[in-house]
């Protein structure tokens, strides 16, 4: 809130109340994603976990599903450890279908 330009003065009851309400969000978020990956036996909790427990909240879904990938994609085979071109230098991985960056939500829209 206090990075953005448009905003003039923000108190501290206001950015701790909006932390309060994120971290319980967040917990409650991670909370149906866990028990998706217990139903379906996983111990891994992964993006589709996060998109199930989104969708089986109304109001969640609403404005976070169009943010997490459709679907997981499936893996991609990884190169021989002696295969050319691994001079040791790591490109950045692109990002999966659908998925946007942190950033794009502190941008406004105009």
């Amino acid at each position: 809130m206090r990075v953005d330009r448009d905003i003039k003065k923000v108190t501290s009851e206001a950015t701790l109340l909006v932390a309060a309400a994120t971290e319980l969000f967040l917990g409650s978020l991670a909370s149906g994603a866990y028990s998706a990956a217990a139903t379906r036996g996983r111990r891994a909790v992964r993006a589709a976990h996060v998109r199930a427990a989104a969708r089986a909240h109304r109001p969640t879904a609403d404005f976070l599903l169009d943010c997490l990938p459709a679907e997981e994609e499936a893996p991609r085979a990884r190169p021989a450890a002696g295969s050319a071109g691994g001079g040791g230098g790591r490109e950045a991985k692109p990002l999966p279908r659908g998925t946007r960056r942190i950033d794009a939500f502190f941008h406004k829209v105009t």
